[in-house]
C-alpha cells in the first residue's frame, strides 16, 4: 500500500481493496493517458503507485510501463524512440503521441541537443496530418509539442503562433481545461511577442475563466499568472502586473516547476521590476535565481539563467559583470543548438553598447537585427530596438531622425497604448516620448470648431457626427458597413490589415468574393455623411491591403480615451487628463453588440481601463487631501461598472476622511448587498479587511 492510496479514485480504491488487478490495469491503461495529456500527472503518478508496489514495473504492460517512465524521471530521448516505433508497429497511435511530446518535453528539460528537435517534428506532423486516427487529447498535446519546436529550436515566432492556435483548438474539443489553460497562454506569450492585438483577449478571458475551476491544476494556473503579469505590464498597467507577479513567485509550489517554466516566471518578474526602476526588488529576484543555480550541462537553461542576471546587472547599471553574462549566455544558447536565446541576448548587447555610450557598435547591432526579428515576428524586440535607436539620435542631437524612429516604435506597438522597451524603465521611454512628442492641446470641454469632421462616439452606444450633424440610422448602407467601422474601431484603426477584416466579416467567402465586398463596403463606408455626387473626405485610408482612420480628420473617443488614460499614468499629478479619460467614458463600449465576442471582449478591456482610471483618479485626490472630489467620481463609476471591490474600498475611504464614518458604512453595506444581489456570494476579502482595519466592521 502506497502512500496516497487514500487519494485514489473510484473505482481504483475498489479495484485495490479487492486486489481486482486486471480491472485495475484495464481502466487505468485508458484513463491514464489521458491523465497525462491533461497535465494531470501527480493523479497519474498516484494511480500508478499501486501497481509498481504490488507487481513492479516488468509484470506491467507495455502502455503502463511507458506511463510510469514518462511520469516520474524523464527519461532519455533514445528510450523515447523505441517506444514511439513500438507503439506505432502495435497500432497505439495515442501511445505514440504521448511519446514524441515527452521527447520534445525531454529535450527541452535536458537543454541540449535541440536539433535532436528535428525528426521529432517531422513525426508530429505525420500524427497531426489526419492519416492516423490520434485521440483529440493527444492532438492538442502534439500541436502544443510544436509550439515548443517552433518557439525554442527554430526562434520562429510566427510559426509558434499558429502552432498555437491549433493546439488551443484542439485542446477545447478535447475537453481539457488544463490543456486550454496552457495552451491559451502559449498563444498569448507569442502574441505579445508578436504585438499582435488579435489573440490576446479572447485568449486571456477564456483561461482567467478556467482558472476560476477547482479542476485545474497548479501548472497551468503559474503560467497563466506569469504571462498575465507580462501582459499587465506591456499594456500599462505596472501596479497589477506587480501584484500578479509577486503573488505567483511567492506561491509554496512555484519553486517545483520545472526549469523552463520557473524562469519564465522570474523573466518576467525582472521585465517588471527593470519597469519600475525599483532595486530592491531586483535584488530579490537575483537572490531566488542564485539560489535556484543552474547545471551547466544544460546549455539552454544555462542560457537563460546567465541572461535574466544579465538584464538584472544592467537595470542597477553594473554595465561590465552585464556585458560578461551577456557574453555566457550566448555562448551557453549556441551550445544548445537552440536559436531562441540568440534573439533576447543580442537586445541585451545592443543595450549594454549604449549604456557604455558604445554608439556606433549599438546602432549597427540594432539596425542588423531589427530587420531579424521582425521576420521571425519579435516584433517586441523590434519596436524596442526603435526605441533604442531613437534614444541614440536623441543623445547625437538628431532630433528628426530619433523622431522618425519613435513613430516607428508607436505604430509597431499595441493600439492604445504607449509603446515599451524590454529591459528598460518606463522613465526611460518616457523621456524619449517627452523629447520627441508634441502634446496635443487641451480642448475645452463645449463644442469647439476644432473637432474632427468626422466624430465616432462609441461608448454608451455607437454614434457619428459629421461637421458636426449626427448621421441618422438610414444613412447607413448595408449592415456590414457598421460592423467595418466597428471592427476597424476594435484593432486600433491604424493599418489593420485586411485579411483580419475578411476573416471577422465574411469568414466564409472565397477570397475573390471576400476582396470585392471588402472594396464595396469601404466606399459606403467612406461616403457616410455624403450627399448623392458629393466628394467625400479622405477619412478612411488604404495602402498596402492596411486600413486606416486619418486620426486628422476622423476621432474616435475610444482612442482618446487611452490616450488621456496614458498621459494621465506617466505624470503623477496630471488630474486633467484623467478627468477627461473619465468623462469620456459614458457608459460600456458599444453595448448593444452583445453577441460579437471580439467586441464583448473590447468592452471589458475598456471597462477594466477606466476602472484603473477612476482608482489612480481617486488615490491621486485622496492624497492631494480632496476626499469630496474623489467621492463623486467613485460613486458615479460604481454605476457604471460591474462591482469593484477596490473602488468601493476607496469610497469609503474618502468618506472616513470626510469625518463621516456612518457614510463609509453605509457605502459597505450598499456594497455588501450588491455582491449577494448580483453575484450570490459575499463582499470580496479584501474590502472585508478594508472595512475591519478601518473600524467599519
Amino acid at each position: 500500500m502506497t502512500s496516497g492510496a487514500e487519494r485514489l479514485i473510484p473505482p481504483y480504491d475498489a479495484y485495490l481493496r479487492n486486489e481486482e488487478w486486471d480491472k485495475y490495469i484495464r481502466t487505468l491503461s485508458g484513463e491514464g493517458m489521458f491523465w497525462w495529456f491533461n497535465l494531470d500527472i501527480q493523479v497519474l503518478r498516484i494511480h500508478l503507485a499501486p501497481l509498481l508496489d504490488v507487481l513492479g514495473p516488468k509484470r506491467l504492460p507495455d502502455r503502463l510501463r511507458f506511463l510510469s517512465r514518462i511520469a516520474g524521471h524523464s527519461p532519455d530521448p533514445d528510450e523515447l524512440e523505441r517506444y514511439h516505433a513500438g507503439f506505432l508497429e502495435k497500432g497505439d497511435a495515442e501511445s505514440a503521441a504521448a511519446a514524441a511530446t515527452a521527447a520534445v518535453i525531454c529535450i527541452w528539460k535536458r537543454g541540449r541537443d535541440f536539433q535532436r528537435l528535428t525528426p521529432w517534428h517531422k513525426r508530429i506532423d505525420v500524427l497531426t496530418s489526419g492519416h492516423v486516427q490520434v485521440p483529440i487529447a493527444a492532438k492538442a498535446s502534439l500541436m502544443g509539442a510544436g509550439y515548443l519546436i517552433a518557439f525554442a529550436m527554430k526562434g520562429d515566432l510566427r510559426e509558434a503562433m499558429a502552432a498555437g492556435r491549433d493546439a488551443l483548438l484542439w485542446s477545447r474539443r478535447a475537453g481539457s481545461n488544463n490543456l486550454r489553460v496552457y495552451n491559451a497562454m502559449m498563444c498569448v506569450y507569442a502574441c505579445l511577442w508578436n504585438t499582435d492585438p488579435l489573440g490576446l483577449e479572447p485568449a486571456i478571458s477564456e483561461a482567467g475563466v478556467l482558472c476560476g475551476l477547482s479542476e485545474v491544476s497548479f501548472i497551468p494556473r503559474a503560467v497563466f499568472q506569469f504571462i498575465h503579469g507580462l501582459h499587465l505590464l506591456l499594456f500599462g498597467n505596472p501596479c497589477r502586473s506587480r501584484q500578479e507577479l509577486e503573488a505567483i513567485a511567492e506561491h509554496e509550489k512555484t519553486q517545483g516547476l520545472p526549469d523552463h517554466l520557473w524562469y519564465l516566471g522570474q523573466l518576467n518578474l525582472l521585465h517588471a521590476a527593470a519597469a519600475e526602476n525599483d532595486g530592491a526588488w531586483i535584488d530579490r529576484v537575483i537572490r531566488a535565481i542564485q539560489r535556484r543555480g543552474v547545471d551547466e550541462s544544460r546549455c539552454y537553461q544555462a542560457a537563460i539563467h546567465h541572461f535574466s542576471l544579465g538584464i538584472a546587472r544592467l537595470a542597477q547599471g553594473r554595465t561590465d559583470e552585464a556585458r560578461g553574462l551577456a557574453h555566457r549566455a550566448l555562448d551557453f544558447g549556441r551550445r544548445s543548438g537552440a536559436s531562441a536565446p540568440e534573439h533576447h541576448i543580442r537586445l541585451l548587447m545592443a543595450q549594454i553598447h549604449s549604456e557604455t555610450r558604445e554608439d556606433d557598435a549599438a546602432l549597427a547591432l540594432l539596425e542588423d537585427w531589427k530587420g531579424f526579428w521582425e521576420e521571425r515576428g519579435y516584433h517586441l524586440y523590434a519596436v524596442t530596438a526603435d526605441l533604442e535607436i531613437a534614444h541614440i539620435r536623441l543623445r547625437r542631437g538628431e532630433t528628426d531622425r530619433a523622431r522618425r524612429s519613435y513613430d516607428r516604435a508607436a505604430r509597431g506597438w499595441f493600439p492604445g497604448a504607449a509603446p515599451h522597451a524590454m529591459n528598460r524603465s518606463r522613465e526611460f521611454v518616457q523621456e524619449i516620448r517627452s523629447a520627441l512628442v508634441r502634446k496635443p492641446e487641451v480642448r475645452e470641454s463645449h463644442p469647439s470648431k476644432d473637432l474632427p469632421a468626422i466624430a465616432i462616439e462609441t461608448f454608451g452606444g455607437l454614434r457619428i457626427r459629421a461637421d458636426g450633424a449626427v448621421i441618422e440610422g438610414n444613412r447607413w448602407r448595408g449592415r456590414k458597413t457598421r460592423e467595418l467601422l466597428k471592427t476597424l474601431i476594435v484593432f486600433g484603426g491604424y493599418k489593420v490589415s485586411s485579411d483580419r477584416i475578411i476573416d471577422i466579416l465574411w469568414p466564409d467567402a472565397d477570397g475573390a468574393q471576400a476582396a470585392k465586398n471588402l472594396k464595396v463596403t469601404l466606399s459606403r463606408l467612406r461616403r457616410i455623411g455624403c450627399e448623392k455626387g458629393e466628394q467625400p473626405l479622405p477619412w478612411i485610408l488604404v495602402r498596402h491591403r492596411r486600413i486606416s482612420l486619418a486620426r486628422g480628420l476622423c476621432g474616435v473617443d475610444a482612442f482618446r480615451f487611452r490616450e488621456c488614460l496614458q498621459r494621465g499614468r506617466e505624470t503623477d499629478m496630471d488630474l486633467e487628463s484623467l478627468r477627461e479619460a473619465i468623462d469620456l467614458y459614458k457608459g460600456d463600449f458599444l453595448p448593444g453588440d452583445q453577441s460579437a465576442e471580439w467586441i464583448a471582449d473590447h468592452r471589458q478591456r475598456l471597462q477594466s481601463e477606466y476602472v484603473d482610471c477612476v482608482e489612480l483618479m481617486g488615490k491621486r485626490l485622496l492624497r492631494m487631501a480632496r476626499p469630496e472630489e474623489a467621492a463623486a467620481v467613485l460613486a458615479s463609476a460604481l454605476e457604471k461598472v460591474d462591482i469593484e471591490g477596490g473602488l468601493y474600498a476607496l469610497l469609503m475611504q474618502a468618506h472616513l476622511d470626510m469625518g463621516r464614518p456612518d457614510r463609509a458604512r453605509e457605502v459597505f453595506s450598499a456594497a455588501a448587498e450588491r455582491f449577494k444581489r448580483e453575484l450570490g456570494i459575499d463582499p470580496d476579502s479584501k474590502l472585508v479587511r478594508f472595512a475591519r482595519a478601518a473600524g467599519i466592521l
